[in-house]
């Protein structure tokens, strides 16, 4: 079984971590990977403005400003099940 790929911000090392400890495959945000090589992707407030550099609709994008890693975690969760 693949793992699911997420895109983390290079801020969030405590979601990065979790997401890591849950079974997926965390790789760190970068603007140059390209979009069909991540399952979702998981940016803070400062990314904010590279949503517009994504496609959107081909993978979640989870806004993590706020949230706990649990709480990213479980916004992840529903996301990629109803992908």
């Amino acid at each position: 079984m693949e793992l699911t790929r997420i895109a983390v911000s290079e801020t969030l090392s405590n979601v990065s971590q979790y997401l890591s400890d849950q079974g997926y495959d965390v790789i760190t945000f970068n603007q140059t990977i390209p979009n069909e090589q991540i399952d979702a992707a998981i940016l803070s407030g400062e990314n904010e403005n590279m949503l517009g550099m994504m496609e959107e609709g081909k993978f979640p994008i989870i806004n993590a400003e706020g949230l706990t890693a649990t709480e990213v975690f479980e916004q992840l969760q529903k996301r990629i099940t109803l992908q």
